[in-house]
């Protein structure tokens, strides 16, 4: 099964692009429990998740549009 055609785009074809993405998300979930704004923090965990399943359990490579 493929990742959801949403993200499914050339740009993240490279892991180190998929990983920075995922920590971004994981420091900004941080961010917002730190501020105590917990219905943000877990808006934020599930984009996350989404992301990191998404990223690392289906992707498969997008060829380019060349």
């Amino acid at each position: 099964m493929a990742a959801h055609k949403t993200l499914a785009n050339p740009i993240f074809n490279p892991l180190w692009r998929r990983v920075a993405l995922t920590i971004f998300l994981c420091l900004w979930t941080g961010v917002e429990i730190w501020n105590q704004t917990y219905g943000w923090a877990a808006f934020i965990a599930a984009i996350t998740i989404y992301c990191g399943w998404n990223f690392f359990v289906l992707w498969e490579d997008v060829p380019s549009k060349e």
